[in-house]
């Protein structure tokens, strides 16, 4: 049997890597703020990493579709 497979990291694009980690630690309080390779990141306590690619502007909102797009309420 094979173990479970899991994610090490995941990337997202920020035009502000430092104001979306600090939303994502208020929104899930078991996590913290770092870096990891030069890049801001967010650690979980289950040792998965999202980290924060610096981009000068926001992706284009077409064509539309769930790719385009991570959000939590």
């Amino acid at each position: 049997m094979l173990p479970t497979p899991a994610f090490h990291h995941l990337h997202l694009n920020s035009v502000d890597p430092d104001a979306d980690v600090l939303w994502y630690t208020r929104q899930f309080p078991s996590t913290s703020a770092g870096t990891w390779a030069g890049l801001k990141a967010l650690h979980s306590p289950n040792d998965l990493m999202i980290l924060f690619n610096k981009v000068d502007k926001p992706p284009a909102m077409s064509p539309p579709g769930a790719i385009w797009h991570f959000g939590c309420m």
